[in-house]
């Protein structure tokens, strides 16, 4: 039973999610080719949107009755004979029926109110309308296309040989998927904290004709908060998240614009878990759990204790096979291969700030350096910087989950994994 529902819910959010086929490789360019780069910012507002809480009692009470009777179905294990099934199963469904209507009821008591709802939702919208998002984005993906060289302070939209055109498209939160179900995401769908979301839409224009070199959309998911705190000082802290998303888009833009190494059909493998994995995959600690003990919970919920406050985080050397099988040419060119580590708290399932950071470094393994938390739940990811062909170029970040193929800022909810012991053993 178990399997079969770990099944149905993995081919389920894979429909609804964009990106569980792979496509073709995007190609990354090279600055030296395109001459004088400048950054414009494209004229519109993004789309405002929050969305993923119930808009009042009524809505309060079906979202979390609905949620818990269908859990309540899937729940009984093991397996029943034809002649016990159907008593069985009656019985359940009358167990089911009387959870989902008393968790109704809690349902509706827990919901903000309408009027609650709408006073934040109008006081986050005139926080961001007021805000100069386009420019912001803009602004500080030039900032760090100086920091690389790839661009100067004198060169104008009218001098340029090529323009990178950015724009912010929707920027709100988006509406939960199966992790709201998760211990830790604050609810079903009454009042639960909200994952700040920030896309921004890149092209790439040649100015002599106005041909589009590269056109893509890139994502930010930032910190989960509840409404009425993103809400809170006239929406400050929704405008300070949304100055974190502005670097960290700025950083994948660049990223994924020059440096970014895609491989040919060659983007998603899969964990020996059973998990899609992009990038390097984790070896230790394992991410997401022991699905051979329980599939659903294991693939969704578990987080690896590890035994210390300064854990040894292991990861897939690079090039592993299946990329020397898909580029062998290029992966025998492969120079100065180092790899890049990031750690970040969790706050609401979500990272919340950056507590370790490290690049340069020369092995797949590493010991964290300074004490972390005890009895905290953290993110980590890791990728690898090598030279090809004289150019410095990056994996992608290392993820999991279907959703983790779209073009993510890193880290996010979708990156590996732990939870520290309780005390220093």
């Amino acid at each position: 039973m178990p399997t079969r529902v770990t099944a149905l819910v993995l081919a389920v959010a894979c429909a609804f999610q964009a990106g569980c086929a792979g496509g073709p490789p995007r190609a990354t360019h090279s600055p030296e080719t395109l001459g004088k780069v400048a950054v414009v910012a494209a004229a519109g507002e993004p789309e405002i949107s929050f969305e993923g809480f119930a808009r009042g009692k009524g809505e309060g009470a079906v979202r979390v009755g609905t949620a818990v009777f269908a859990v309540c179905l899937t729940t009984p294990g093991g397996v029943c004979s034809d002649a016990i099934c159907g008593a069985a199963l009656l019985v359940w469904l009358g167990v089911c029926t009387t959870a989902g209507a008393v968790a109704g009821v809690v349902g509706a008591a827990r919901a903000p109110s309408g009027e609650s709802i709408a006073g934040s939702e109008s006081t986050l919208t005139g926080a961001i309308e007021r805000a100069g998002v386009q420019e912001a984005l803009r602004g500080q993906l030039n900032t760090a296309l100086l920091a690389a060289g790839a661009t100067s302070e004198s060169i104008t939209p009218a001098a340029a040989d090529t323009v990178i055109e950015t724009k912010l498209t929707r920027v709100g939160s988006r509406r939960p998927n199966i992790l709201a179900f998760e211990p830790g995401a604050g609810g079903l769908g009454i009042d639960q904290p909200l994952q700040l979301y920030m896309q921004a839409s890149v092209r790439l224009v040649r100015a002599s004709d106005n041909t589009t070199l590269s056109s893509i959309d890139h994502a930010y998911l930032g910190p989960r908060l509840k409404l009425a705190d993103w809400a809170a000082n006239g929406g400050a802290p929704l405008l300070e998240g949304m100055v974190a998303g502005y670097e960290s888009l700025a950083g994948h833009i660049y990223d994924g614009l020059f440096r970014l190494y895609r491989f040919p059909e060659q983007e998603r493998q899969w964990s020996a878990y059973g998990l899609p994995v992009y990038g390097l995959a984790a070896l230790s600690p394992v991410t997401r759990g022991n699905l051979s003990a329980d599939p659903i919970i294991g693939a969704m919920v578990s987080w690896i204790t590890v035994p210390s406050l300064q854990p040894t985080l292991e990861w897939e050397a690079f090039p592993r096979k299946v990329d020397i099988d898909a580029a062998p040419g290029d992966m025998a060119r492969v120079k100065d291969v180092r790899y890049e580590l990031v750690v970040a708290r969790e706050r609401n399932l979500a990272p919340a700030e950056i507590v370790y950071r490290r690049s340069n470094l020369s092995s797949p393994v590493h010991g964290v350096e300074t004490m972390l938390q005890p009895d905290t739940r953290y993110f980590w990811t890791v990728r690898a910087t090598f030279e090809l062909d004289g150019r410095s170029r990056v994996t992608r970040w290392g993820a999991t989950g279907f959703n983790s193929r779209e073009e993510h800022t890193a880290p996010s909810h979708f990156s590996y994994r732990f939870r520290t012991t309780r005390a220093e053993r």
